[in-house]
């Protein structure tokens, strides 16, 4: 009896979902598994970020958290990018081969030193973004939260570059960005995504684990 009224609930549940209700189901369960490659830096994580990206935009047009809105498209540009990115990254592994063997070659990560000119630069354009965001979605917006909104989208927008360049420190940018994401979605009422990021938190250490497990840290351009 107890069971058979937990199946109407979750029937009913799904049955009053909607479009963006599904949309947001697909965005939690694609990006879900992109951050699951993400941990064990496969390529191919770059198409389901361009997936999930496509899928919050509009869920986030929707929420009214524009900042959060446009940082996907940001994402989308950025997923291309890393892709091609990360191709070429994981070629060194077959110039190093007898550097760390065959079998190490296979499961390794590539780790490029950060470079500090580059860190400097783009954590500066990242505090001018966060500066203008908040002040355009504070005054000139129905955003319901501009100033973590903005927050969110910068540290993502920062975290997003240095995954590109194979950063290893781009783990502990996404460990602040996630944590403050779950509050920001639930305050807006995306409980789904809210759980999302809850999990991205959580997956955070584990990608540090097997990033520091498994990388090779190699000179790249």
């Amino acid at each position: 009896m107890g069971l058979g009224l937990i199946f109407t609930q979750i029937a009913n549940y799904f049955s009053n979902l909607g479009f963006l209700g599904y949309l947001e189901l697909f965005a939690v369960v694609v990006g879900l598994s992109y951050v699951i490659l993400q941990t064990m830096q496969k390529p191919s994580m770059w198409v389901f970020w361009f997936l999930t990206s496509v899928a919050y935009f509009i869920i986030y047009l929707d929420a009214k958290v524009y900042a959060m809105m446009l940082i996907q498209v940001y994402y989308m540009a950025s997923s291309v990018y890393g892709f091609i990115s990360w191709q070429k990254t994981k070629s060194l592994m077959y110039q190093h081969q007898q550097e760390i063997g065959e079998e190490c070659r296979k499961n390794a990560i590539v780790i490029r030193p950060m470079e500090r000119k580059l860190v400097v630069i783009s954590s500066l354009i990242a505090v001018v973004v966060f500066i203008l965001l908040s002040y355009i979605f504070t005054n000139y917006s129905e955003n319901p939260n501009p100033i973590m909104d903005s927050f969110v989208a910068t540290l993502c927008m920062l975290a997003t570059y240095w995954l590109s360049r194979s950063y290893i420190q781009q783990w502990y940018v996404w460990i602040v960005a996630n944590i403050s994401s779950v509050f920001l979605f639930a305050s807006t009422g995306l409980y789904l995504t809210s759980l999302l990021y809850f999990a991205y938190f959580v997956i955070c250490f584990i990608g540090i684990y097997s990033w520091k497990k498994n990388g090779k840290i190699l000179k790249t351009k």
